[in-house]
């Protein structure tokens, strides 16, 4: 267990986020304990947390998100970013 004041912890959050590795780290306030920062564990795929915490729902199919490839007019990426400033101008 870790200890470190609020002052210190408002100046360097990641300090104490770095101190929970090893425990919980308590912050004082005027020599008084007045927070426990500890950590969360946390095991597998953060999506899968997600779903099961129902926070998101997945889609019920992802037919849509494959498109077609599209036919393009061919010309070079310098002639269309052109032909697209000349039309803004």
């Amino acid at each position: 267990m870790a200890y470190m004041t609020k002052s210190e912890f408002n100046l360097q959050p990641s300090v104490a986020a770095g101190l929970t590795a090893t425990g919980d780290v308590i912050i004082t306030e005027r020599g008084v304990p007045t927070y426990k920062l500890s950590r969360i564990p946390q095991s597998g795929d953060p999506w899968q947390r997600l779903i099961q915490s129902g926070l998101v729902t997945p889609a019920a199919s992802t037919r849509h998100l494959v498109a077609e490839a599209q036919s393009f007019t061919g010309l070079p990426l310098g002639a269309l970013i052109d032909e697209d400033r000349a039309d803004r101008w």
